[in-house]
């Protein structure tokens, strides 16, 4: 029956690159929504649609892409991104606090027990590094929406905390 009722007053919808277009049937609106027939004389003067324009854009949010209104609230990172990022940071963590009490002795260690690439761990474990703040924001799950693991990874996080910020823009 929704659906019925949308039908009647939706003209066209159009999606652009940049914006979504919806023409609305003034006579169909009037039907749906008072239930009885639009008079004739209301038919002749509402046969131009009622356009609403709303501006998108496509953006890269972790591992997909959103159809994002520029006017609304920001997109929310995919929550496989965050998870993968929470669990990075754990083990940076773990691995971390391993090298500095000598349970491991170095990278390699580790990379062989977790049966990866040393490379691997060295990327990971940058994220031991990272402000309080941000590990907060991970935990929290509020992580911006472009960033995944892949790019954490790419991140110089050896710096200071302000600069970390301002990379990861938190």
């Amino acid at each position: 029956q929704q659906i019925a009722r949308l039908k009647a007053f939706i003209h066209r919808i159009t999606v652009a690159q940049t914006s979504i277009v919806i023409e609305l049937n003034k006579v169909g609106i009037w039907n749906a929504c008072l239930e009885q027939e639009a008079p004739k004389s209301a038919t002749n003067e509402t046969a131009t649609p009622v356009e609403i324009t709303i501006p998108i854009q496509l953006k890269r949010c972790g591992i997909e892409t959103k159809l994002v209104n520029t006017n609304g609230p920001p997109p929310k990172a995919h929550p496989t991104s965050v998870r993968a990022i929470q669990q990075a940071l754990l083990k940076a963590l773990i691995w971390n606090q391993e090298l500095l009490t000598g349970r491991v002795k170095s990278i390699m260690d580790i990379a062989k027990r977790e049966q990866v690439n040393s490379r691997y761990i060295s990327h990971i474990i940058k994220l031991a590094f990272l402000s309080p703040v941000i590990m907060q924001k991970i935990i929290d799950g509020k992580i911006p929406t472009e960033l995944n693991l892949e790019r954490f990874k790419a991140f110089n996080l050896n710096s200071c905390w302000e600069k970390q910020a301002a990379i990861l823009r938190t």
